[in-house]
């Protein structure tokens, strides 16, 4: 048995050293010395010493990585209850501004309708705010990734106007859009 362990070993080395002959190109030509056994037992220690090193910092890795996307997905849904909290209210305080300057509960002051006007455009951008929040967070909880990028601001100015056009249809005003030609893209 002992004699099968040494030419193991043996043979092991001499396999070693071929192999560190095969570096010579990338080391300046100078093999590594390989002097015994034990050396190569100890470079086997420290190699599997460095491999469960590795493995232990993969798997923190990984763990980190499962508590940062449960984070996430809990902030996602989290935002996406907050926008369903925070929108019914404003919907009603639209709503009923919106009745008031249609005078449903009886004529308003010029004072009181700009008042009213103010806060049913206040509510409408709040409300447009908070659907851009509630999509970001669905679209990410749905994996969905934003890309920024350069913008054509005249394009997105037209098609804000365009997207506005039959809301404005019912009521006494009018969307132009004058927009240069030659406006820089944005990013």
């Amino acid at each position: 048995l002992g004699w099968d362990i040494s030419r193991d070993l043996e043979l092991l080395v001499a396999h070693v050293k071929s192999l560190s002959t095969g570096l010579n190109t990338l080391g300046g030509g100078q093999s590594p010395p390989v002097l015994s056994a034990d050396e190569i037992g100890d470079l086997q220690a420290a190699l599997a010493r460095l491999y469960d090193q590795l493995w232990a910092e993969i798997e923190e890795q990984r763990r980190v990585l499962r508590a940062t996307e449960a984070a996430d997905r809990e902030r996602d849904a989290y935002l996406a209850d907050v926008g369903q909290a925070i929108r019914r209210p404003l919907l009603a305080i639209r709503s009923l501004g919106r009745e008031l300057t249609e005078g449903s509960h009886g004529d308003l002051l010029p004072a009181q309708r700009e008042d009213v006007d103010i806060i049913v455009r206040g509510s409408d951008q709040l409300l447009d705010l908070l659907e851009d929040v509630v999509t970001i967070a669905a679209a990410q909880q749905a994996g969905v990734e934003l890309r920024v990028g350069d913008v054509d601001a005249g394009q997105l100015v037209r098609d804000v106007v365009r997207a506005h056009e039959p809301e404005a249809a019912g009521r006494p005003i009018t969307l132009r859009v004058d927009v240069a030609a030659d406006l820089p893209l944005l990013h």
